[in-house]
């Protein structure tokens, strides 16, 4: 499909896509109608948007970013002590932000069927919220 097709599908102008697409506005300051757009235009949620436009982070799904960091530094911590994981678990993912944190610990959780973090984001139901809310 082309960009302008694509414009024309979510009921914006050629210009704004591009504009998104060069980074010459942000997809962050996207509005609640554009967000639908996509979201309907995907067939996914519209958090799932929100999500990867960067105006939700993992953070804002927690009460407080203190709970969050130490439920994922302590799940991070158990799986350098995993025999198996830790020679391939790279020390600087430390250092990475929460988000690729919560990745490196649910790809550990799917692999072993074990459960690390209490807290998991439901982007399903998190959608159902906003939905019936109106967010």
């Amino acid at each position: 499909m082309s960009i302008r097709d694509l414009a024309a599908e979510l009921g914006v102008t050629y210009g704004y896509l591009v504009q998104l697409k060069n980074g010459i506005r942000s997809t962050q300051a996207i509005s609640r109608e554009f967000s639908a757009s996509c979201a309907r235009f995907l067939r996914v949620p519209r958090v799932t948007v929100l999500i990867a436009s960067g105006q939700l982070d993992v953070e804002d799904y927690y009460p407080s970013t203190d709970c969050l960091e130490a439920e994922i530094d302590h799940a991070i911590d158990m799986i350098r002590q995993d025999p198996d994981w830790s020679p391939w678990f790279p020390w600087s993912i430390r250092t990475a932000d929460y988000a690729v944190k919560q990745f490196a610990i649910i790809a550990y959780e799917q692999a072993t069927s074990k459960t690390l973090l209490s807290t998991r984001v439901d982007v399903q139901q998190v959608s159902e919220m906003l939905d019936e809310f109106d967010f």
